[in-house]
């Protein structure tokens, strides 16, 4: 952001708030200078009212104060140099050793093992839900499960279609993976 750019948002935002502090609570006064009513169509009790203006007179005058600091403190950063540094500190990043050290980062990946393990883990995954299940169809010949054999099906088709979805996104991410690593 420039100088200029960073005075002109300073001044709207001064501007913007006395602007708005005058119509939001006009003095009984300045109603009066115009000619205009300040009570509605149907009177009510009349209260008088009066604004201390000397609250905002001071209130602006600590801004204008203020403003006046910052100004001085804008005109004391050196912004070319910081430009300057930003751009010096941009130019020394060496994209093309960061794009190499990505490219070999990905050559080392070895999908073929990892595919391998994600197999394995699946095979060891159904060799416990079959075991589990022929412990359950144990279960199931007891009379006390005999009763509930409805809902425990139930139970073991959710696992199984959890264990099936777990199995596409684990594989999901594993394609994923491999297509990202052959673009890159």
């Amino acid at each position: 952001m420039t100088t200029h750019s960073f005075k002109s948002l300073i001044a709207f935002v001064v501007f913007s708030f006395a602007v708005s502090f005058v119509f939001a609570a006009p003095a009984k006064s300045s109603l009066k200078a115009y000619g205009r009513s300040y009570t509605d169509t149907v009177p009510k009790k009349q209260k008088d009212i009066h604004i201390d203006m000397s609250e905002f007179d001071k209130s602006m005058k600590e801004l204008d104060k203020e403003m006046e600091n910052l100004d001085l403190k804008l005109k004391e950063i050196d912004w070319n140099k910081i430009s300057e540094q930003i751009s010096s500190s941009i130019n020394k990043i060496d994209w093309g050793k960061i794009s190499k050290e990505i490219e070999s980062s990905m050559k080392k990946i070895d999908w073929d093992k990892i595919n391998k393990e994600m197999n394995k883990s699946m095979k060891e995954m159904n060799i416990k839900l079959k075991k589990e299940m022929s412990e359950l169809k144990k279960k199931l010949n007891d009379e006390q499960f005999r009763k509930n054999k409805e809902d425990i099906k139930k139970d073991m088709q959710k696992l199984k279609k959890e264990l099936q979805k777990n199995k596409e996104e684990i594989k999901k991410e594993v394609d994923e993976d491999k297509e990202d690593s052959a673009t890159a």
